[in-house]
């Protein structure tokens, strides 16, 4: 929403009570090269994006700390934990999230780039679904093909894929674009009787279009995800 000159995001299900930007504008020292080339709406969605990821992250990270802290035996160890939640908030600070992956968080004063660039890196899209309150499920596309063939199963929701990572690159990245363990959003081409004909996917990126068939995204990809407006 818009806040005289300043832009406010706030996620359904986020955590945090909102994410401004002053006078429209991106935080000074943000790195452009953490966020999408195009509009400034979308690096603003993609930092806000960050921000809820790494609050997220912190919140779990201060539950574990405190655990550790009420088992410490010496006061050194006491100390040491006590110091890493401290650093928590204030500085650069590098930690695993729940997957294991080391995810590299700044502190209030910093900006958030390295949060959302580790989770994207990941591919999760569900989580940034579930801030705009939708339900998600992720399936198989190799059983769940009547369901593809029916328009009507696309009604009403987000559905994108997640491509295979068994080298397909040198398989049709020449005249399909599709790579190795990347997302795509599809929609499907249903003719004048109501039936699909194909499917057009995208890369979120803005890179490629393409058409496939279904037997075509049956072997190219091992991941669907769903999305549903969660009920009120």
């Amino acid at each position: 929403r818009q806040d005289g000159d300043d832009v406010v995001i706030k996620f359904q299900n986020g955590k945090l009570d909102e994410i401004r930007f002053k006078n429209g504008q991106m935080p000074e020292g943000t790195d452009p090269k953490f966020y999408s080339e195009g509009a400034l709406g979308l690096n603003m969605l993609e930092y806000a994006q960050g921000c809820e990821m790494q609050k997220e992250i912190i919140d779990q990270k201060y539950a574990q700390l405190e655990i550790q802290l009420r088992n410490a035996i010496t006061e050194k160890d006491r100390n040491k934990i006590l110091d890493e939640m401290l650093q928590l908030t204030q500085t650069v600070y590098k930690t695993e999230d729940m997957w294991g992956r080391d995810v590299f968080l700044r502190g209030t004063d910093h900006g958030y780039d390295f949060a959302s660039t580790s989770f994207r890196e990941g591919g999760w899209s569900y989580q940034v679904w579930d801030l705009l309150g939708y339900e998600t499920s992720e399936l198989s596309p190799k059983y769940c093909q009547e369901e593809l063939i029916n328009p009507e199963f696309f009604k009403d929701k987000i559905v994108a894929l997640g491509s295979s990572g068994n080298g397909i690159e040198q398989d049709i990245v020449k005249n399909k674009g599709i790579v190795s363990r990347h997302a795509y959003w599809i929609t499907p081409n249903i003719n004048e009787q109501g039936n699909i004909e194909g499917y057009d996917v995208f890369n979120p990126w803005g890179v490629v279009e393409a058409t496939v068939t279904l037997d075509e995204l049956v072997k190219y990809y091992d991941q669907l995800y769903i999305g549903q407006r969660k009920q009120r």
